[in-house]
């Protein structure tokens, strides 16, 4: 009886071991098949995609000459913002949020004369940059060990300050009485962010430089509102009021760069992963495996973003509000994520969010606010000089300047625009106040 009982634990002791070994085999599978899967066609396509926008465009770089702007000492500026936080009534520097830039300067024009004497070196950095220049960042290092910290660097730190410099610089000239020249310094800061950001691959500097854009255009129909509805605009208005071109619409660049250093990312823990691994230890081996799969998660990564880079986009946003497709939910979920789990709550993350949402919310609102600024075009070439008011001419615009816009709204002798997706909800471009003229005295 003994025997017999030693002869069933025995083989209920095999069963478990074959069980268990059986099981670890399953685990070690699922956790080797993603890494020995070869790429799909849907990955190489999305690779291929995204490959459009790594090179460098054949255009000077800003990246040098703006970086440098943020390892200078820009005292008199630093000291000015934190007394706007301080005394908000009367900055030295325009407030990039305040929608008038020119009636602030005007209220304080000697702090700020000052406050621009003080910049002179830095902004002579940016004005010595050629009219094309563009801002586009080094790709991420290749090292496999390069700091998470570098990789995941973008944008600049001054681009706010420099902002506020440039429109303070214009608006004083306006309230000197340089007049044409205060116009052309103010479309001139728009045409440059336009310039600095096309075929950029910064998604902050994409996305900041239409805003700026924006505001520099503003202060424009500040000052033109202050002048004779007939008085010229000066030709680099013309150019930083063109629409956009398919390169200033693209955001195949941002997307590579934001593929380059997500996957870099992923790579560097992989890497660290091995390099912490303890080989002696079979179960801390196969621990280590199942944290992350660098590769399968780039691939991931690269189909998240593919979408940026199809060259109907520019169309597609022109056409009207684009909805940038997302992965699927399937993607960061499922066996292929018992040997990734790190990549997996990456892609979770991709998943629940649509990558640059926030550049295509800045392209569409541009897009609306040019569509404004025909109108404001047009109001003021057909200005009237007696009795009726802005409204009655806003009545008889031709119908292919009304239809494609539902938001802008005339305010007396002001333009409105609704931009609840940009930092400011209101875009505000005032036209001239209209005189009635002195009918003559009857005889």
């Amino acid at each position: 009886m003994q025997e017999g009982w030693l002869r069933w634990s025995f083989r209920v002791l095999v069963a478990l071991l074959a069980l268990l070994g059986g099981a670890g085999m399953l685990l070690v599978a699922l956790v080797l098949a993603p890494r020995l899967q070869p790429a799909s066609a849907a990955d190489r396509a999305a690779r291929a995609a995204l490959a459009l926008g790594a090179p460098a465009p054949a255009r000077a770089n800003a990246f040098a000459a703006l970086r440098g702007l943020d390892a200078m000492r820009w005292p008199d500026l630093r000291a000015t913002l934190r007394a706007t936080s301080t005394a908000p009534a009367a900055p030295a520097l325009c407030t990039v949020q305040l929608q008038d830039c020119l009636a602030q300067v005007q209220r304080n024009p000697a702090a700020a004369s000052a406050a621009l004497h003080a910049l002179v070196t830095p902004l002579a950095v940016v004005y010595a940059l050629p009219a094309d220049a563009m801002y586009w960042a080094p790709p991420p290092p290749k090292s496999a060990t390069a700091p998470l910290a570098t990789l995941m660097a973008t944008g600049f730190d001054m681009a706010g300050p420099l902002q506020r410099a440039l429109l303070t610089r214009a608006a004083l000239s306006f309230v000197e009485g340089h007049h044409a020249a205060a116009l052309a310094q103010a479309c001139s800061v728009a045409q440059r962010w336009r310039a600095l950001r096309r075929g950029s691959n910064d998604a902050v500097v994409d996305a900041s430089g239409l805003s700026f854009s924006a505001q520099a255009l503003q202060l424009m129909t500040q000052m033109a509102a202050r002048l004779p509805a007939n008085t010229p605009l000066p030709a680099p208005c013309a150019a930083a009021m063109a629409p956009l071109s398919d390169a200033g619409l693209a955001l195949c660049p941002v997307a590579s760069r934001e593929v380059a250093w997500q996957s870099q990312a992923m790579f560097d823990i992989q890497h660290k992963a091995d390099t912490l691994r303890r080989r002696d230890h079979p179960g801390a081996v196969l621990v280590s495996a199942m944290l992350i799969d660098a590769r399968s998660t780039a691939r991931g990564i690269e189909r998240a973003y593919a979408w940026a880079c199809a060259p109907d986009l520019p169309q597609r946003l022109r056409a009207g509000h684009f909805a940038a497709p997302r992965l699927p939910a399937s993607a960061a979920r499922g066996p292929q994520c018992i040997g990734n789990i790190v990549g997996c709550a990456n892609l979770h993350a991709l998943v629940q969010r649509a990558p640059l949402r926030a550049n295509i919310q800045r392209r569409e609102t541009f897009l609306a606010q040019q569509a404004t600024l025909r109108q404001w075009l047009w109001l003021r070439a057909h200005a009237p000089d007696r009795t009726p008011t802005w409204p009655d001419v806003y009545a008889h615009m031709p119908i292919s300047l009304t239809l494609p816009l539902d938001r802008p709204r005339l305010d007396g002798n002001v333009l409105v625009l609704h931009t609840p997706q940009a930092a400011q909800p209101q875009w505000r471009l005032p036209l001239p106040k209209i005189t009635v003229a002195q009918r003559p005295a009857p005889r």
